[in-house]
């Protein structure tokens, strides 16, 4: 007998859990909002400018071998060193070392600094970035002065190069400088926009939808209970009826429709776990049957050293026009006995106590019997039952 949730009897169950995916989603929601505004106050601004060196073409002009143009391109390499010298960078500190990062200590200060402004070589480009999140006292204006002041520290530190000029007639120089302009890697207007707190809940609020389905589908696995006689397969009935009450009068009237509507001679009533309230059950059966113009009897059974022995009532009179077996054991093999007796049977289980293992293992004694599996009765629901009761008097018969 193979186990098959449908997906709408896991929605089904997943809403049952209802407190915990508004909590779940409450908290993701929240953690995603603050981490926005948090972030967002944080953001840091990094501007970028660089230079460019180029070969003067007209520089070139003229009678020169090969060998001077070795000579240019090396000079342009020297230069281009120069400029990314990572002296510059701790010149620069010097100036800066008193307006970034108060609060921190020198060392700390320092190895943020060098970490904050990026100095790169790609061939005869030198490119600058500074990131710093501005705190009201330290603005972007200044970000943007930390990378201004070093290109300028740069410009002047090549031009000090004697090999910046080559000594030649027409004292030819040989090196173009561009200086691109200092911006922001990105504009400040968007700034935050992937950090926003909007984007920041409901990535959040994401995060908390996806731990309940987690949480769901351990916590469904977890309760081995039945929950929809529905899920299983090859089941001929489902739920007959399911309420709160055992004694209830639909509970009652539903079995006793089941049996009419089957009509067969006699029923067994079997508990899948063992369950006094099954006698009970049986007795209220017979008497609405009884009302309803039938002659019922309830027949017990004992057990001893030789065997089962049926109890006759001796009130009944003559021959019933149906027979309620009564098995409260909750044992597969006095099922499986006692299913050989009736030709119709119905489970009665509590619920929120019946293990499915337990369930099937009584569908499958009832079977091997050769009774006829009329439904189900499920009393004391959790809110984790996820069949309907079926219609009143009618079994529901599965596909």
């Amino acid at each position: 007998m193979e186990k098959n949730c449908s997906f709408k009897k896991l929605v089904v169950y997943a809403l049952k859990w209802w407190i915990v995916l508004a909590s779940l989603a409450a908290v993701g929601l929240a953690a995603g909002l603050v981490y926005g505004f948090v972030k967002n106050d944080k953001d840091e601004v990094s501007y970028t400018g660089s230079l460019v060196f180029s070969l003067n073409q007209e520089a070139m002009t003229g009678d020169k071998d090969a060998a001077f143009a070795t000579l240019a391109s090396a000079t342009i390499d020297n230069i281009v060193s120069r400029a990314a010298d990572p002296a510059l960078k701790s010149s620069l500190y010097a100036n800066y070392n008193d307006k970034l990062y108060p609060g921190m200590s020198e060392k700390d200060k320092r190895t943020e600094f060098f970490k904050a402004l990026a100095v790169s070589r790609s061939g005869w480009r030198v490119s600058v970035s500074f990131t710093y999140a501005p705190d009201g006292v330290v603005t972007e204006d200044t970000i943007k002065k930390v990378v201004d002041d070093y290109l300028d520290q740069a410009i002047d530190e090549v031009r000090k190069d004697v090999n910046y000029e080559v000594e030649e007639p027409n004292a030819a120089i040989l090196a173009n400088l561009t200086r691109n302009e200092t911006a922001p890697d990105f504009d400040p207007e968007l700034m935050g926009e992937n950090g926003s707190p909007v984007t920041s809940g409901l990535i959040g609020l994401a995060c908390g939808l996806l731990a309940f389905v987690l949480f769901v589908a351990i916590a469904y696995n977890a309760d081995t209970r039945v929950k929809s006689i529905e899920n299983f397969e090859d089941i001929s009935a489902g739920t007959l009826a399911a309420g709160k009450d055992l004694a209830g009068e639909n509970m009652v009237a539903s079995a006793a429709a089941a049996v009419r509507n089957a009509a067969v001679k006699s029923v067994l009533l079997t508990s899948p776990t063992g369950d006094k309230a099954v006698n009970d059950f049986a007795d209220k059966l017979c008497g609405f049957l009884t009302s309803s113009g039938l002659k019922a009897q309830v027949a017990r059974f004992t057990c001893d050293a030789e065997g089962f022995h049926k109890e006759e009532n001796a009130a009944a009179g003559s021959a019933p026009d149906i027979e309620i077996y009564a098995d409260d054991k909750g044992q597969a093999g006095t099922t499986a006995f006692l299913a050989g007796y009736a030709e119709g049977a119905i489970t009665v289980f509590d619920q929120s106590k019946t293990k499915e293992s337990a369930f099937i293992s009584a569908v499958n004694a009832i079977e091997s019997g050769k009774s006829e599996y009329l439904g189900a009765i499920a009393y004391n629901l959790s809110r984790f039952w996820l069949d309907g009761g079926g219609p009143m008097g009618v079994p529901v018969e599965r596909e």
